[in-house]
């Protein structure tokens, strides 16, 4: 195992319903980065498929409606020909590529980011602070269309509500919420 490794991150301009734009702007990411040495490339949450817009000024439930359908139009199957279009560029560069999409299990949405190289899928577990799904998560609101994706993460925080109750500062406990929605997806791989 190597003690060292050049990684390389890009922030590419991706667009919704653009799958070959966006593994366009990857596999020129992907050349940029092996030309300077590098051994691993980090793009954004959702480069491959691109992003949903953000909340207009209009009516919440009306708005949500229509960006779950437009996910639901745009999400990838984990082992289909986009992320298999992946895999090719992560070889023909060298690198490794972690990139993020929408991934549709059949019923279910995920935001996944994905690892890819040397021909292969690797798992990749990943959170970040400040996320918006793990704040919303916190509420005891019902948050309609959203609720059951957040489900899993309002189960972690209910196993965890004493823990993270005694955390005054609301930040601090977000934060803590996201380390153990992390490690909760952790043993989650780990029993399959």
């Amino acid at each position: 195992m190597k003690d060292q490794f050049i990684a390389a991150a890009a922030s590419i301009e991706s667009h919704p319903a653009r799958l070959d734009d966006n593994l366009d702007r990857i596999g020129e990411a992907c050349r940029r980065a092996a030309n300077l040495g590098a051994e691993l490339l980090l793009l954004p949450e959702l480069s491959l498929t691109g992003f949903i817009p953000n909340h207009p000024r209009m009516e919440h439930a009306s708005w949500l409606a229509e960006a779950l359908a437009g996910a639901w139009r745009m999400a990838l199957p984990l082992q289909g020909l986009a992320v298999k279009r992946l895999i090719e560029l992560a070889g023909r560069s060298g690198l490794l590529v972690a990139a993020g999409f929408l991934e549709s299990t059949g019923n279910t949405l995920y935001n996944t980011h994905v690892l890819v190289g040397g021909g292969r899928i690797y798992v990749i577990v990943c959170g970040h602070y400040n996320c918006g799904g793990v704040k919303n998560a916190m509420s005891r609101h019902d948050l309609g269309l959203i609720n059951k994706w957040l489900r899993h993460i309002k189960d972690v925080y209910r196993h965890n509500r004493r823990e993270l109750e005694t955390i005054e500062s609301e930040q601090a406990r977000w934060d803590r919420l996201v380390e153990l929605n992390v490690a909760e997806q952790v043993q989650n791989l780990v029993e399959t």
